[in-house]
Order: C-alpha cells, then structure tokens, then sequence
C-alpha cells in the first residue's frame, strides 16, 4: 500500500516563555515555493523579535493568536492564560 506524504515548510523557535522548541507550518511544499517560504519566514522572525521584546502583550494581538492557535492553544485557553498573568 502506497502512501502520500507532505512535505511543510515550518518556522522552528525557541519560546522565550519555556524555553522549549517550537514550531509554526508556513505552507505546503511544493505549492509554496523557496523564495516565498524565506520571505515568510523571514517575517514570521522579524515579528517574532517583536513581539518577543514587547513590554505589553494584547489579547487581541493577531500574531499572538495565531501562535496561539498554531501551537494547540483554543481562545478559552489563551483567556485563561491572560487571567493567570494577570495575577502575577
């Protein structure tokens, strides 16, 4: 029996809330291609350094959320989480 498989370009990190490795799937290859996988990648680390070097992080931020969201998290949890920092 035959398979299929795909192949995803993906952004790995380090989480600076952990310290654990992370991942992010930019798109499928071959449909996303090389220079456009890169020029996403790219972005995704430039708005990663951003947002990591925040002094304020909002709920409705939509990097954040799509992290979030990308790492298994549901808008329950992320409340959640919200409410917790609050009581740091």
């Amino acid at each position: 029996m035959a398979s299929n498989t795909r192949k995803t370009w993906t952004y790995r990190f380090k989480s600076p809330l952990d310290g654990r490795m992370r991942q992010v799937a930019m798109g499928q290859w071959p449909a996303m291609s090389y220079p456009a996988a890169l020029g996403k990648w790219d972005a995704l680390k430039r708005t990663a350094q951003i947002e990591y070097e925040s002094d304020t992080w909002e709920r409705a931020n939509p990097f954040l959320v799509q992290l979030w969201n990308q790492l298994g998290g549901t808008p329950d949890t992320l409340d959640d989480a919200f409410r917790l920092a609050a009581t740091l």
